[in-house]
C-alpha cells in the first residue's frame, strides 16, 4: 500500500531563476518592481519546475520512507520555492497578501518538520494557502 503524500503547496526548487532585482549590497528585493503579470508567470514557473523534479521521487512504501521524503526532500523543495518567488519582488500594492500567503506556507513547514507524521494523510495541509494562490491567479504552485 501506498502512503499518499499531499504537500503540494509546490513541488520542488528551482534555482535558475535570475530574474529578481535584489540591491545586492542590502540583499533586499526592490518591492513593486514586477508587474503581477510577470510576477504570476515566473512564479508559476518555479513551480512548475518544482513538481517536475517532485514527481521524480520515488512513491514511499512505508511510512518510514514517507516521513524521510517529507523531511529531506519535499520540505526544503517548497521552501526554496518559497524563497525563489519572494526573489522575484512583489507587484506593487500587493507585497502585504503576498508576504503573508508565503508566511503562512513557512509556517505549515515549520509545523510539518516538527511533526511530519501529522501528514501522512489525504488532506492537504496547504488547502487555504492553494486557494489564495489560485485566487491571485497563480495555479502552478497550487497544483496539489
Amino acid at each position: 500500500t501506498a502512503l499518499v503524500l499531499t504537500l503540494g503547496a509546490c513541488g520542488g526548487s528551482d534555482d535558475s531563476s535570475d530574474d529578481s532585482s535584489t540591491d545586492a549590497a542590502s540583499g533586499s528585493t526592490d518591492a513593486g518592481s514586477i508587474s503581477k503579470a510577470d510576477f504570476i508567470e515566473q512564479a508559476d514557473a518555479i513551480c512548475e519546475a518544482g513538481d517536475d523534479a517532485t514527481d521524480e521521487l520515488p512513491d514511499p512504501t512505508t511510512e518510514e520512507v514517507a516521513i524521510d521524503l517529507i523531511v529531506s526532500d519535499i520540505v526544503p523543495s517548497i521552501r526554496g520555492q518559497i524563497s525563489d518567488i519572494r526573489d522575484l519582488g512583489f507587484p506593487e500594492g500587493d507585497e502585504e497578501l503576498l508576504d503573508g500567503i508565503l508566511t503562512d506556507a513557512e509556517d505549515l513547514l515549520d509545523q510539518i518538520e516538527a511533526d511530519p507524521a501529522a501528514f501522512l494523510t489525504a488532506d492537504s495541509p496547504f488547502a487555504d494557502t492553494n486557494a489564495a494562490l489560485t485566487e491571485y491567479g497563480i495555479t502552478e504552485c497550487a497544483d496539489a
